[in-house]
């Protein structure tokens, strides 16, 4: 559909629609993830009992090392009662998230909340409202076909008639070719203007930290999060920091990545390294390893194991592509890029960070390339 010549009531249709897309876009992220429950009910706590892998697709660039419990909760009819266990010990969130990926309140570990029931209740809002209603929560609504993406049914379709479908409200005809780039754009210029990215050091930053898990009206923001990280969590649970761009590792090539220490985290805490190819998915691998973290049985640079609290100092993590094995003494810290090479991206995730990560204080990993570590390779040296 090709634009109409210049006009200004054509013009902000077209800015409508395109601010509509960027809007809605986590709604499209929000079915993906009901989809991966089977006739889900509302107010229903569903656990799982295993990690995720390469088939589970609930969201893009998956959390590999940790365990969840999710519940869609409808609040249209009545209160909800919640009764979190006693999880002595350890961090652990019970975060509250909307459709659209905004993590609205938390109740956690680093709160000092303690296990027992909490009632979750919603609070009427008690002035005019001209605006139409949104819709009861009805699961059913979005496994829909027309709510899939598909080649039939484009991306941009898709988001368009769910954000119809929670706002009750349809654009007119207008160009869907370009509502793509402009929220790309729009992104963009956010992460570029003075607070957009906060820098730690060595590479490594994070997009957006002003707003990041709850992101009120910048909906920039919260439209490539959720196109790239949906349901992150509010820096005072958890941070992400991650390369500006991807890496790209050669055939025969790899990468070391040098941490000074251990990570600043709180006792309880913990955090993790993980992999992801270019189509944002976890890497497949022989050995069935998608990420590295304070938990797995990796070592320092002298050999000894990280798993000796007494102690901390250099250790380093190899980045290297699933089809070049690196002799024994790397497999603890080794983690796999695709197989062949090419493009790749890792983000870390640090549960319960101490302020030091965020003020420039804690060094980060130093990112170096070199040459594959093969048993070849080392033999010639």
């Amino acid at each position: 559909m090709s634009r109409q010549p210049n006009s200004g009531h054509h013009e902000e249709e077209q800015h409508a629609l395109e601010f509509s897309y960027m809007y809605g876009y986590p709604l499209l992220e929000y079915v993906k993830y009901v989809a991966c429950y089977p006739k889900a009910s509302t107010n229903t706590l569903y656990h799982d009992r295993k990690l995720s892998t390469l088939d589970d697709l609930k969201v893009i660039r998956p959390n590999v090392d940790t365990l969840y419990s999710t519940i869609f909760i409808d609040l249209s009819s009545h209160d909800l009662e919640v009764t979190v266990p006693s999880i002595p010990g350890r961090y652990w969130v019970f975060p509250f998230y909307d459709p659209y990926g905004n993590d609205i309140g938390n109740i956690g570990s680093l709160q000092g909340h303690k296990p027992g029931k909490y009632l979750i209740h919603m609070t009427p809002v008690k002035r005019l409202d001209s605006q139409p209603m949104a819709p009861s929560l009805d699961l059913s609504l979005l496994t829909s076909p027309a709510f899939r993406v598909s080649d039939e049914n484009s991306a941009e379709h898709v988001v368009l008639a769910l954000t119809a479908a929670f706002t009750a409200y349809n654009q007119s005809a207008t160009d869907l070719s370009h509502i793509h780039g402009y929220a790309e754009d729009q992104a963009v210029k956010l992460a570029r203007s003075p607070n957009g990215r906060q820098e730690y050091g060595n590479g490594w930053s994070e997009l957006y930290p002003a707003c990041k898990g709850n992101f009120n009206s910048f909906y920039q923001a919260r439209y490539i999060i959720g196109k790239k990280g949906y349901l992150a969590l509010k820096k005072d649970q958890a941070i992400y920091p991650s390369l500006a761009g991807p890496l790209m590792i050669g055939a025969k090539d790899a990468i070391l990545l040098r941490f000074s220490r251990r990570p600043a985290l709180i006792p309880s805490g913990f955090w993790s390294l993980t992999a992801y190819n270019s189509e944002q998915c976890l890497v497949p691998n022989k050995i069935n390893r998608y990420c590295l973290g304070d938990r797995d049985d990796m070592r320092f640079a002298d050999g000894s194991p990280l798993a000796d609290h007494t102690k901390d100092g250099e250790f380093h993590i190899l980045l290297q592509p699933a089809d070049l094995p690196p002799p024994s003494e790397w497999l603890n810290n080794r983690l796999t890029a695709p197989a062949g090479g090419g493009k790749t991206s890792i983000t870390m995730r640090w549960y319960g960070a101490m302020e030091e990560t965020m003020s420039g204080s804690y060094e980060y990993p130093r990112i170096e390339y070199i040459s594959a570590i093969t048993e070849s390779s080392v033999s010639r040296m």
